[in-house]
């Protein structure tokens, strides 16, 4: 079976929606990365993204229905 992914994601100041940051990793790979960036934004003064953490990666699967048309 697949190693599942992990992203680090962080809350939008202007809107506060949580948003994803990063390309989808593995777990310990993601966790040295958030290290990484919580060092590097402590003294960042606006940051543009706040609450960073870790977060499983769900796929999300679209479909679309091809036989539903308007007139």
């Amino acid at each position: 079976m697949k190693e599942p992914k992990f992203i680090i994601t962080g809350v939008n100041q202007l809107t506060h929606l949580r948003e994803q940051l990063s390309h989808p990793m593995g777990e310990t790979e993601a966790a040295e990365r958030l290290q990484r960036e919580v060092a590097n934004r402590k003294y960042q003064r606006h940051a543009a993204h706040v609450r960073l953490k870790i977060e499983r990666l769900d796929a999300v699967q679209l479909t679309i229905n091809f036989n539903e048309h308007e007139e």
